[in-house]
């Protein structure tokens, strides 16, 4: 994860008085879209939003692609367990039941066993430009993903 570490220094009244703050601002980040508002109000369970934003933020390549198999469902519960506690890990049916619900609504495409990709109408990680060429792409092979603003089929499901 690239990171950078930020100083802001402020003056009071007096040059004695001198006042300094330190915090780490993250460069890496996985943009949301508007559309994902569409597909989230048919997420029910919270366990998948969680699953969804870790998986993006932690084990989506700049493409999108995410692997998913029983180390990435212990990386999650190790997750869980350290930012909530124990009592939040999920057992393995809950994270494939979890897996299944984001495929339903859009957010994940199946690309083969374990292989998926996420959305790239709601989610991008990665330069933009890249974003642009995958949909045209995606556009011109007839293998575009579910556009929730447009209400495009969902191909491969």
């Amino acid at each position: 994860m690239r990171k950078e570490t930020v100083t802001i220094r402020r003056r009071k009244k007096t040059v004695e008085e001198d006042d300094s703050i330190s915090f780490v601002i993250e460069k890496d980040f996985t943009q949301v879209y508007d559309c994902f508002s569409k597909m989230s109000a048919k997420i029910r369970s919270i366990t998948s939003y969680k699953l969804l934003f870790w998986l993006l933020a932690n084990k989506a390549a700049d493409d999108g692609t995410i692997h998913v198999d029983a180390i990435i469902y212990e990386e999650f519960n190790e997750f869980l367990s350290k930012e909530c506690g124990p009592e939040c890990k999920v057992i393995r049916a809950t994270f494939d039941n979890c897996i299944a619900e984001l495929k339903k609504v859009g957010a994940l495409l199946m690309k083969g066993r374990g292989h998926y990709k996420a959305n790239s109408f709601g989610f991008w990680r990665g330069p933009l430009k890249d974003r642009k060429e995958l949909l045209l792409k995606e556009y011109k092979s007839d293998t575009i993903m579910f556009n929730p603003d447009h209400d495009t089929k969902l191909l491969g499901q």
